[in-house]
């Protein structure tokens, strides 16, 4: 079941759904509150838009790890195995950063890119200062096969400073979605 608004364009979609610095879960969420410990309730962001949760989420673009995929694999999950799913990955992207790498892709609707170091903020450059004098290795690329130990610019489903969430996705047929801010339908569309 998929609940909310969908927009059909990047025009259509509003601005803070669009702005990669944001988590726009103010006006775009259902306000779901759950009790983790008992005696003390914590907001369970759900997103109240096509695209649910990633739609207003920081647009994090993490891949998961090789050997994952691999046990998956070998537990017998057919087509799980990382060999199998990086086509996939590489189909979708854009990676705006590290296109040209073997494993990434550069001609997908899903746009990738990392904070240049120019672009943290002041908390995050002392994160990364410090993490360094920790002892933990500069990673620029976590999406790298072997990239996800260290510290480095987090992968994020931007380009520049705009997100993008569910028009990147829609079918380009020429279909319209109608849909209302509290519609709820089955994933079928039906």
């Amino acid at each position: 079941m998929r609940r909310g608004r969908t927009f059909s364009s990047i025009e259509q979609t509003p601005r803070d759904l669009l702005d990669s610095r944001a988590v726009s879960v103010e006006d775009h969420d259902w306000h779901y509150i759950t009790e983790v410990t008992p005696g003390r309730d914590f907001p369970y962001a759900r997103g109240k838009v096509s695209g649910g949760c990633s739609a207003v989420n920081g647009v994090i673009s993490l891949r998961g790890l090789c050997q994952d995929f691999r046990a998956w694999a070998a537990a017998g999950n057919t087509g799980w195995d990382w060999e199998d799913i990086l086509p996939m990955y590489k189909r979708i992207e854009n990676d705006i950063d590290f296109g040209y790498a073997p494993y990434h892709g550069s001609s997908g609707k899903i746009p990738i890119q990392r904070f240049r170091p120019d672009e943290y903020s002041p908390v995050v450059a002392a994160f990364k200062e410090t993490a360094m004098l920790d002892g933990y290795a500069w990673v620029p690329d976590h999406n790298h096969p072997n990239g996800y130990d260290g510290v480095g610019p987090i992968p994020m489903n931007r380009a520049g400073m705009e997100r993008f969430v569910s028009p990147a996705l829609l079918p380009t047929s020429g279909s319209s979605i109608p849909a209302k801010s509290d519609d709820q339908r089955p994933d079928n569309g039906q």
